[in-house]
């Protein structure tokens, strides 16, 4: 091999114009295939084959190549509707699309239509003798697809504002993603931008297999992209139904990614909402398959209308006049968990983006929560909270084991001194410290003991319980023991001062599901206190 500032040797040079030969024979038989009607029937019927072949100067002998690659997919009907025009058209010397004076989105999506068009049909153009062209689009792409954007629309260099990551996704307000964007877009005046996903994108395969294999969960701990990517997954599965396995989720995930990116970037700009309006701007989806090379173009984001409603605080006033009412009563609390946990699973989650000046204000806890220890989503973004909104408290299974411990002192302080209106007992499926307490007679410690104990004497002494029992049994026990243990809370509860509530979370799908006041224990316990 030749070093990197040198010529290229012979044997390298003539290497590579074979290489280029044989682009240039597949090429033309692409062009014979999509160009000539009669040619094309008749491949079709068996009655005619185009073949390759490559003859040697030197040594008389000719290689030959076989068909196209790409003669079925031509044959097909399986090109997307916004190519197949186009076939007639794109010949290998089609010239680009001369730019107006000011590009406008349909002109731009039509340039990134037209490009790829030539790139799935083998018809590439020159960019070396190509004239150099303005930005027309940014593309926010993923990382791990196997080809450049450039030369997924047969573009010339500098023509696209390409910014890759991984699931080419977006979810932190102020990253610079998001800046990036609205430079290209008000600076370069760029009329389109194109969220670009990928079939068999490894970062969304991978996030729900974890989501869907309970065994994996705890990864998502450790990997901040499968956290962001997880309500995507969520939703894609809710989508989908419980009968959908995991290829089909994560098929539907990459589309329901690539619209979510689209809503988050308009939710989380009001310069992109200006331009939007104006039509000055247009934000689109698209989905490449490697396997023809064809980019199935999608669409709008599917709530425009909604988030182009949204006024100059965004989310900002949505959430501080839902705080402002939060100290009123427990039912307001419940209701701001409720809407906090729909907006999460659906994607729309607006704590995250809260102006840094609002989120370090001081903020009364409207809710205190008792969690597990070992639920990998952290529960202030399971209810879309800000910072101070939630008093968590989590230990070993959601349980309370005797009135001297922090877990009752914290409460007591959270409701006595904070004045918080609601106390929530969160579990959660697949709970692995319940499911290990239910294992064995006696444990290490006396937490586990009491653990197990509860959850019998709860069942009637019954073994003979479901996992999903056991969870909603042990919650009601921790009700229980709480207010048997304070008298601080139990009087708060006694003069309806304060609601104790249980739920669980469900990890399959990221919802909540709020328990009935069906439980006649924590009513007992009231009475015979």
């Amino acid at each position: 091999s030749c070093s990197p500032c040198s010529p290229c040797s012979p044997s390298r040079r003539a290497k590579l114009v074979q290489a280029a030969v044989k682009v240039n024979v597949y090429r033309t038989i692409n062009y014979l295939l999509q160009s000539s009607s009669p040619i094309q029937s008749k491949v079709k019927k068996g009655q005619l084959e185009v073949l390759g072949a490559l003859f040697d100067n030197k040594t008389g002998r000719v290689e030959f190549m076989g068909k196209s690659p790409h003669e079925e997919m031509i044959l097909s009907s399986s090109l997307p509707s916004s190519i197949a025009p186009l076939l007639r058209q794109a010949g290998p010397r089609d010239q680009r699309l001369p730019a107006p004076r000011k590009p406008s989105p349909a002109w731009a999506l039509q340039k990134l239509t037209e490009g790829n068009a030539r790139f799935a049909l083998g018809t590439t153009l020159d960019f070396r003798s190509a004239k150099p062209e303005a930005t027309y689009a940014a593309v926010v792409s993923c990382s791990d697809c196997p080809v450049s954007a450039e030369a997924i629309f047969d573009a010339m260099p500098g023509s696209l504002f390409v910014l890759p990551n991984a699931g080419n996704t977006y979810s932190q307000a102020g990253s610079s993603l998001l800046g990036s964007l609205e430079f290209c877009t008000s600076k370069l005046n760029v009329p389109l931008i194109l969220i670009l996903g990928h079939r068999e994108c490894d970062a969304i395969c991978s996030c729900t297999r974890m989501t869907m294999d309970r065994e994996r969960q705890d990864s998502f701990g450790q990997d901040m992209i499968m956290q962001d990517l997880q309500a995507v997954i969520h939703r894609a599965r809710a989508e989908m139904g419980p009968s959908a396995d995991i290829n089909t989720v994560a098929d539907h995930a990459i589309k329901v990614n690539i619209f979510q990116t689209m809503e988050h970037l308009l939710r989380h700009s009001q310069r992109l909402r200006e331009l939007v309006r104006n039509s000055e701007l247009e934000l689109q989806g698209g989905i490449f398959d490697k396997a023809s090379g064809c980019v199935e173009f999608l669409g709008h984001a599917l709530r425009l209308d909604e988030v182009l409603r949204l006024d100059d605080d965004g989310a900002a006033s949505q959430r501080s006049a839902a705080a402002a009412v939060s100290l009123t009563s427990a039912e307001a609390a419940l209701k701001l968990l409720q809407e906090g946990n729909s907006r999460w699973i659906s994607g729309t989650a607006v704590a995250s983006r809260i102006p840094k000046a609002m989120a370090g204000a001081e903020t009364a806890p409207f809710c205190a929560v008792i969690g597990c220890a070992d639920l990998r989503t952290p529960v202030e973004q399971i209810f879309d909270s800000m910072p101070g909104e939630i008093f968590v408290l989590r230990n070993a299974g959601n349980t309370i084991t005797h009135a001297k411990g922090s877990m009752v002192t914290s409460l007591e302080f959270c409701t006595c001194k904070l004045m918080t209106k609601l106390i929530l007992v969160l579990g959660h499926t697949a709970c692995m410290a319940l499911s290990s307490a239910m294992c064995v007679e006696s444990c290490a410690g006396k937490a586990s003991d009491a653990l197990v104990q509860g959850i019998r004497s709860a069942s009637d002494g019954s073994k003979e319980i479901s996992m999903e029992e056991a969870v909603e049994l042990n919650i009601y026990h921790t009700m229980d023991c709480l207010l048997q243990y304070s008298s601080c809370i139990r009087e708060k509860v006694q003069t309806g001062e304060l609601e104790i509530r249980g739920a669980v979370y469900k990890c399959a799908t990221g919802h909540v599901q709020f328990l009935q006041e069906a439980h006649a224990g924590p009513k007992e316990t009231l009475k015979g206190a």
